[in-house]
């Protein structure tokens, strides 16, 4: 039988195994909530901005040119920590 983390990381209640670990296990569950979140913001973030200069490219100056591909890169990375765990920097 294959098993899917997600499918078993769904099952995980965040809220109720900080109150039913407690102590330095709680912090720890709260941390990484903190840290999820900071990097779906960093997401979102990096999205909308990419988005912008998508729907104004006919008419970029090169300056926002440069802009899109910084934009992209950094939307790149936050789509790889955020749906390939990979590990967040908060460069943004």
């Amino acid at each position: 039988m294959e098993h899917n983390a997600l499918t078993h990381i769904q099952d995980i209640r965040p809220e109720e195994a900080k109150r039913d670990w407690g102590g330095q296990r709680a912090r720890k569950v709260q941390e990484l909530l903190d840290r999820v979140q900071s990097d779906k913001q960093n997401y979102d973030f990096a999205k909308q901005e990419v988005d912008s200069l998508n729907d104004d490219d006919d008419d970029l100056e090169p300056e926002e040119v440069e802009d899109l591909r910084n934009a992209t890169r950094r939307f790149r990375r936050a789509k790889q920590v955020a749906f390939n765990g990979g590990t967040s920097q908060n460069k943004y």
